[in-house]
């Protein structure tokens, strides 16, 4: 989408078009049931789930017209420190 939108040469101030609104609304409304998202593995660490104070979701990408890279980490804070680990890379490349 990120593309499209590029190649139309939108504004950061104008509006989408209708089709790209709509998309776009879609892809927020599928992005609610993520914070029920359970994952079936580890990230805290040695952490007790009582010392935790924050967890966050950080998610990076980039692309071209061949080739496209993504990755999702997560944060976690306690009292005395942080860490972070790669949830999920996503990349496809025809090299």
């Amino acid at each position: 989408m990120f593309q499209e939108i590029c190649q139309l040469k939108i504004g950061w101030d104008e509006a989408l078009p209708e089709d790209l609104t709509s998309r776009w609304r879609e892809l927020a409304q599928d992005m609610v049931g993520v914070s029920s998202t359970a994952t079936p593995r580890s990230v805290l660490d040695r952490m007790e789930a009582e010392d935790v104070k924050s967890v966050q979701l950080h998610g990076f990408a980039d692309g071209s017209k061949i080739a496209y890279h993504a990755n999702v980490y997560i944060r976690v804070s306690t009292a005395n420190m942080c860490s972070s680990h790669l949830l999920a890379p996503k990349h496809e490349s025809p090299l």
